[in-house]
This record gives C-alpha cells, structure tokens and sequence, in this order.
C-alpha cells in the first residue's frame, strides 16, 4: 500500500478504511436474495374462487378445466364483483358462479388454466387458477 504524508497525517489509513467497508458493502450486497421471478421458499400467491356451480349437477370431485367466458359482471357491494364463468371440462363447460375482489384477484378469463373441485351435491365448489391464458 502506498501512503502519502499530507500535513502529517496519513492517508493511507483512512484509504485502507474506505478499501475494508467498501469491500464489505459489496460482499453483502452479493450475499442478498435476488429477484429471479421465482418464489421459491415464499407462500405462493392463491388464486381461489368459491361459488357454486349452475348448469349442472356433478359427482364430488376434481376435474381439471379452461376458462372460456366471464360474463354477467354485476357489482355486489364491498368492492365485491359477482360474476359468471364458464369453464370447458371434460364433462362440458361449466357455469360457475362466484363472487371476487376484482382489485385483488381479477375474473376467469378465456384461456386461463383451472382445476374445478366439487365440493357438494348442491354444486359448491372451489376453482383454482393455474395458469393465466386470457387478459384480465
């Protein structure tokens, strides 16, 4: 290291204290998580709706799906939308429908990837959103 006597101080101390923290920094910079798009470790975002299923009655069970429409959007109060969503399954399209905080969670749109359970009877059910294939 070379230092330099300016009015008898030497720099070269305070140079090498600048060289240490600045090192430092850099080390816990690398050290820091990045943003890779990638959650791993973190909850995951859920995109659940609940409603009820209305054109038809189903057995109790799972069935994977594909959003075709989102229609008949009325507002229901508490910044609530109440909505009907048609979703393609292997056993014919499904009309569910369900209410939803559009700010939060936005309707099933054409394309999207879904997995229908049937929760009852009565046709209650939860759809889960797997992937986004339309504009929301």
């Amino acid at each position: 290291m070379v230092t330099v006597n300016i009015d008898g101080k030497f720099v070269g101390v305070a140079l090498a204290i600048v060289l240490v923290a600045g090192i430092g920094f850099f080390a816990m910079q690398s050290l820091k998580p990045k943003a890779t798009g990638l959650a791993t470790g973190l909850p995951q975002k859920t995109e659940l709706f609940t409603g009820k299923i209305t054109n038809m009655n189903l057995e109790p069970g799972t069935y994977e799906g594909t959003g075709v429409y989102d229609k008949s959007c009325l507002d229901a109060g508490a910044g609530m939308t109440e909505c009907d969503g048609g979703i393609k399954t292997d056993k014919g399209v499904l009309n569910f429908h369900y209410k939803h905080n559009m700010a939060i969670l936005p309707c099933i749109a054409p394309g999207d990837g879904l997995v229908v359970e049937i929760l009852d009877l009565e046709g209650n059910a939860k759809v889960t959103r797997t992937s986004s294939g339309g504009s929301h």
